[in-house]
Parts: C-alpha cells; sequence; structure tokens
C-alpha cells in the first residue's frame, strides 16, 4: 500500500474508534469511511487544480486531462459527502438529543 492508502485507512480507523467511544448501541461505521475519503480527496483535488494551473495554455490535451482528473474527484468527494450526511446526523442526535440536527433546522441554510 503506498503512503497515502496508509494514512486513509489509518484516519478512518482512528475516526471510527472515536465514534464508537461515544457509546451509541449502533453508530453508523462507514462515517469513518467517508470522512477519512473526503479528508484525502481534497488534498488530491487541490493536487489536480495546481496542475491544471501549470498547464501550458496552447496544451489543450494537457488542460482537458487536468480538468477531467479534478472532474473525477469532485464526482468521489460528492459521493462520500452523500453517503455521510445521515450517519453524522444520527451521530449529532446521539449527542445532542433536544437539539435539531443542522440538516433538520429551518430557516436558510448557513452553508455556502
Amino acid at each position: 500500500m503506498n503512503e497515502r492508502v496508509t494514512s486513509n485507512v489509518k484516519l478512518a480507523k482512528d475516526i471510527r474508534e472515536k465514534i464508537a467511544r461515544l457509546g451509541m448501541q449502533r453508530y453508523p461505521a462507514s462515517v469513518g469511511v467517508d470522512l477519512a475519503d473526503v479528508y484525502f480527496a481534497v488534498e488530491k483535488y487541490k493536487e489536480f487544480v495546481d496542475r491544471f494551473l501549470t498547464v501550458d495554455i496552447n496544451d489543450k490535451k494537457g488542460m482537458a486531462d487536468a480538468l477531467g482528473e479534478t472532474e473525477t474527484e469532485l464526482e468521489h468527494i460528492s459521493f462520500h459527502i452523500r453517503s455521510v450526511r445521515r450517519g453524522l446526523s444520527r451521530i449529532i442526535d446521539y449527542l445532542l438529543p433536544d437539539e435539531p440536527s443542522p440538516d433538520k433546522k429551518e430557516g436558510p441554510s448557513n452553508h455556502s
């Protein structure tokens, strides 16, 4: 395994263990994997954007390749964000049972 994969697996395990220590009867185990994957995918996304910015403006193929890699990584990030939301809400509801979880609050979203 390469270093990035090893670090991702360790981070996912650390997150999973922290969540397990909260004392929930059943906790969403996939949250650790999703959060770790987003963490490392953002690093890759930044690398792809940096690569795009270094491609010569006349190298249309190079620019398209860099943008394609960027798009693929954004799709990967999007998958994990969609996947993790329900699990995070369950954990937040467990931690703060008398308060609505962020995705259940009324009014405009605080997200940009």
